[in-house]
């Protein structure tokens, strides 16, 4: 009995607390377009099927209904004008500092509660997991959906700081 609750409580973690921390992630950086620019910014979770699009300001939420799609999470800056290297560093850095607050919150919840296998536990792997693939330096994982070979924000991070002022 106690290793169907595990497969279910990971089957859980897969397909539910991982796509929404990799939500809680992508918000990160539109929530740096939003704070640092007068620019627009889509969200975008899935790929195909069904689609619903939702806006709040300057924020548009495009959802997709593809199951397969549940690790594809992506956010667009709908430029109109150019950034500055400072507003590209911390729109790039938004993500990881998500991934980085979440996982002390959700760690912070979790010792609190005092509970092994609650939920807090899990979400704070999961944000713990993002932040590591996300921030250190490298490309993605060919096995992640859509972003396998890209360089992550880590790498992104460190061009960044590799280019001339402009």
């Amino acid at each position: 009995m106690e290793m169907l609750s595990s497969i279910v409580s990971f089957i859980l973690y897969l397909c539910i607390g991982a796509p929404f921390c990799l939500v809680l992630h992508e918000l990160g950086h539109a929530a740096m377009i939003l704070l640092l620019t007068e620019q627009r910014s889509t969200f975008q979770f899935g790929t195909r099927g069904g689609r619903r699009e939702f806006s709040l300001g300057r924020l548009t939420a495009v959802l997709y209904a593809d199951p397969h799609a549940l690790f594809f999470c992506r956010y667009r800056l709908e430029r109109t004008g150019p950034l500055t290297k400072m507003q590209d560093f911390w729109i790039t850095l938004g993500g990881p500092l998500s991934s980085m607050f979440f996982t002390v919150l959700f760690g912070l919840i979790w010792w609190r509660a005092g509970v092994d296998g609650d939920p807090w536990s899990g979400l704070t792997m999961i944000n713990l997991f993002n932040l590591l693939i996300a921030g250190v330096p490298g490309y993605y994982p060919q096995l992640l959906a859509g972003e396998g070979g890209i360089a992550n924000d880590g790498l992104q991070l460190i061009r960044l700081l590799r280019t001339p002022a402009q």
